[in-house]
């Protein structure tokens, strides 16, 4: 739950700004040790849970391995996305050039439908992990409260997604799905006397 958590957080705080605009995205982008900081909680999120994955999932029977199977996809979507746009970040290099990264690169069919089902399978561990969370913690009994607590983990779920493709939408098609401005046309604005 560690690495669903922290990933769909840091992914919608940075990637989401790009939704008001490059300077919102830029202004949102971790520092070098913010950057660092957020790659390692990653990664040890990441080492956590796939050590755990083979061990008895509570709540989740007949789902386990679906639960494993997003787990390890979202895993890779995530290491994919940081060496994207944070590893740079991590070795200080200018937030300009990571936005400039990550819009020559996901306009690409391959890309853009991988980066979509990479979301896919992050909403969906995030919302299996959630369930499992709460069942191996025993914190919902009443099966009517537990039936309301799983579609509240759907949604939640569905409402990530929603949100993580409008923020990749920016950076795949130029602009959002829904609110938010068209990104610039130039990524680097013109310098005076130049055509």
């Amino acid at each position: 739950m560690l690495f669903g958590v922290t990933f769909a957080v840091a992914y919608l705080w940075t990637v989401g700004g790009a939704v008001h605009g490059r300077e919102v995205f830029i202004a949102r982008a971790p520092s070098a040790v913010g950057a660092g900081v957020l790659l390692g909680v990653l990664a040890l999120g990441v080492v956590l849970a796939l050590a755990t994955a083979r061990s008895e999932l509570p709540g989740l029977e007949g789902h386990a391995r679906l639960q494993r199977i997003a787990l390890v996809l979202a895993s890779a979507f995530a290491v994919a996305h940081a060496a994207l746009a944070w590893w740079p970040l991590a070795s200080g290099q200018d937030p300009v050039l990571a936005y400039h990264q990550l819009r020559s690169t996901l306009p690409y069919a391959l890309p853009a439908v991988a980066s979509c089902l990479g979301l896919a399978f992050v909403a969906l561990h995030l919302e299996l992990s959630l369930h499992a969370f709460v069942d191996a913690f025993d914190l919902v009994r009443r099966p009517a409260s537990r039936r309301w607590l799983r579609v509240g983990h759907a949604l939640l779920a569905a409402g990530f997604f929603a949100l993580a493709v409008n923020g990749l939408a920016v950076f795949v098609t130029g602009t959002p799905f829904v609110g938010g401005e068209e990104a610039p046309a130039r990524l680097f604005p013109l310098e005076e006397g130049s055509p």
